[in-house]
């Protein structure tokens, strides 16, 4: 078996472009609803999607963020979040191959159907049993508190893709 060392940017750069290939993905743009949730490296998954699929716009992966860890001298809210949002892009909510700009995760969650996908990023990892996680720092579980319920109310499964990804497919 061979390793490879690569920056944590050419490793979400990797996950992106796995991810813009994905058929879930590929399905749910074309006749569903594809809903990026905000992340560093959802942002690099967002831009390669629309890379991937022609998709003209004018996304900027720079605030495409909700919670973020930063040194002690720098200000975020209780939450995690930057005190100043008004650069927040949103979510990136794609429905049938129409970016819906502007939209959150809270603004489609009660409208998703079977074949519908959620990609949420996660920000830990359990080691020992190889799984992705997140941690939660939002009092009312943030976007994934959103997420989840959506998915099991149909029974849906919840896909673990890589180890910084959790796919909900609707």
């Amino acid at each position: 078996m061979e390793q490879f060392l690569i920056t944590p940017a050419a490793g979400k750069r990797l996950i992106a472009k796995t991810l813009a290939n994905h058929p879930a993905i590929k399905k749910a743009l074309k006749n569903g609803t594809l809903v990026i949730v905000a992340g560093t490296t959802n942002g690099y998954v967002a831009e390669e999607i629309f890379r991937t699929n022609n998709m003209s716009n004018d996304f900027s992966r720079g605030r495409f963020f909700r919670g973020i860890t930063l040194p002690p001298t720098q200000s975020v809210t209780v939450e995690g979040r930057l005190a100043d949002e008004s650069k927040f892009p949103g979510d990136v909510v794609i429905t049938r191959g129409v970016w819906q700009k502007g939209k959150t995760i809270a603004d489609v969650v009660d409208t998703l159907k079977e074949g519908d996908v959620i990609l949420k990023g996660a920000n830990a990892l359990d080691l020992t049993r190889k799984q992705a996680a997140i941690l939660i720092g939002h009092p009312k579980a943030g976007t994934i508190g959103l997420a989840l319920p959506a998915s099991g109310l149909n029974n849906r499964p919840v896909f673990i893709v890589s180890f910084t990804f959790i796919v909900i497919s609707f």
